[in-house]
């Protein structure tokens, strides 16, 4: 094959629907093709130009798949001039995929590559034989999912398991695994017996028993354990028991009824409890406390505290770092008072020279662009040249947009409460003005670790690091 012209504008895409499906190319087997079409057709490919979805579907409309969502973004910014993939059934799968990317093709024109044949997406009729082979995909996938559903449906009427594999039963759910069975009495037993799930989860973890996933046990694993249908012989089916399962139980039908109610009254006097000892609390640093151990958010708990969030982890990313809430909040908020108390309104500051002479230049380009397009409209010039000077006069035209951005935030949002009456000002504030002042004060309160010898209780306010915004 003749050798193509922009072949650094080009990328692979590789899709598999599910992984472990021996009917399906592999994703590594299908880049290894792509490669060796490229070579053929004398197109150079970026390795960051290789985009890969292992395991995801083109056809759910809820779909993730971020292989073809980094595509379409470089295609966007045009990046891409040339496409290979094994089929255009891997890349889509829904008529919608497909405008989407004929409508960035009028604009940069793009070449879609199979093991078969060319489509170039400006072509009329290579458009209009995409539009049909998506068409004919979309209404296969269409077919299988309907079969797929009638066949779940079928097999529980039948009292055949579906779905992914219960612990405590091989694969096909339908044998006792003795060992993991004896795992499954004993969670009911204990929890009848009245132990929590959690306590529970924590014994597991430490005698390294996994689930079905060979994950580590939560407190929400051991709850659904408790609460999975498959133990008790009990086969469902969207929302409904339609049959008894052709397997054994593992938990008599009794105990498995007596321990959803155990679930259910548990948790209904949990929640009592917790609203009649915790009062409703307003948290005003919500979305602003950081754990400075592993970087995730800490949450308000129990009314007395922020927590790590991931302290009811079972496993090794647990991180139980607290912070008393009354203090904490306290010394941020009289850190705020302090600021508002220093701030003034200035006068609106003037553009820069450098804002100026990025904002002129945006002018003329813009009439760049509308001179462009009338020559092209009168054709003095050709299509191609028009895309190329004009992606040209674009790319200028962002990169001088972001010189003009600015990136501080203005007092004028607060005006109310600066000055020398900040604190009077502030007392009267409700607790969800000052979560919002303080978030457009600043970006993070970082908790550093509590010493060791200190008591538990102890506020060491050294610990506390606080973030400001920019303020203009």
């Amino acid at each position: 094959m003749a050798t193509i012209p922009n072949a650094d504008l080009t990328a692979i895409y590789c899709r598999k629907s599910r992984k472990g499906d021996k009917q399906q190319i592999t994703v590594n087997r299908q880049k290894r093709l792509a490669l060796a079409d490229c070579e053929k057709l004398g197109l150079s490919v970026d390795p960051k130009n290789v985009y890969i979805d292992n395991g995801a579907s083109a056809w759910l409309r809820n779909r993730k798949r971020p292989g073809w969502d980094e595509l379409i973004r470089a295609a966007r910014r045009g990046e891409i001039k040339h496409i290979v993939c094994y089929h255009p059934d891997r890349l889509m799968r829904q008529p919608w995929d497909l405008e989407e990317l004929l409508s960035i093709s009028d604009e940069y024109g793009i070449t879609l590559y199979g093991r078969v044949n060319a489509r170039n997406l400006q072509d009329p009729d290579d458009r209009y034989a995409l539009r049909i082979e998506i068409a004919h995909a979309c209404r296969t996938s269409d077919d299988t999912s309907r079969r797929l559903k009638d066949q779940k449906q079928e097999r529980a009427e039948m009292g055949l398991p579906n779905g992914a594999r219960a612990f405590g039963y091989t694969p096909d759910g339908l044998k006792i695994i003795a060992a993991e069975a004896a795992i499954v009495k004993e969670i009911f037993d204990r929890f009848t017996k009245g132990e929590t799930p959690y306590s529970i989860a924590v014994d597991l973890n430490r005698r390294g028993i996994t689930t079905a996933k060979g994950k580590a046990w939560t407190e929400s694993t051991v709850r659904r354990q408790l609460q999975n249908k498959h133990v008790a012989g009990i086969c469902w089916h969207n929302g409904q028991e339609v049959a008894v399962g052709k397997w054994l139980p593992i938990i008599p039908r009794a105990q498995w009824d007596f321990a959803q109610e155990l679930l259910t009254f548990r948790s209904a006097a949990a929640q009592k409890k917790r609203a009649k000892n915790h009062a409703p609390r307003a948290y005003i640093l919500r979305g602003l406390v950081i754990c400075g151990n592993c970087g995730t958010s800490m949450a308000g708990c129990s009314g007395k505290y922020y927590r790590c969030s991931r302290a009811n982890r079972q496993d090794g990313l647990k991180c139980a770092r607290i912070m008393q809430a009354g203090p904490l909040e306290e010394f941020v908020e009289d850190a705020a008072i302090e600021l508002l108390t220093k701030l003034t309104i200035s006068p609106r500051r003037s553009r820069t020279g450098a804002v100026q002479a990025a904002e002129n230049e945006i002018a003329e380009d813009e009439q760049l662009l509308r001179d462009l397009h009338d020559m092209w409209k009168n054709k003095e010039i050709t299509t191609e040249e028009y895309r190329k000077d004009r992606r040209e006069i674009q790319a200028r035209i962002r990169q001088n947009e972001r010189k003009t951005v600015v990136k501080v935030k203005s007092v004028e949002a607060i005006a109310d409460l600066i000055g020398p009456g900040a604190k009077a000002k502030w007392e009267k504030l409700s607790p969800e003005r000052k979560n919002s002042v303080l978030r457009f004060l600043f970006s993070a309160v970082i908790i550093g670790p509590h010493d060791s010898k200190a008591h538990p209780d102890s506020i060491d306010y050294g610990r506390i690091d606080i973030e400001e915004n920019e303020l203009g």
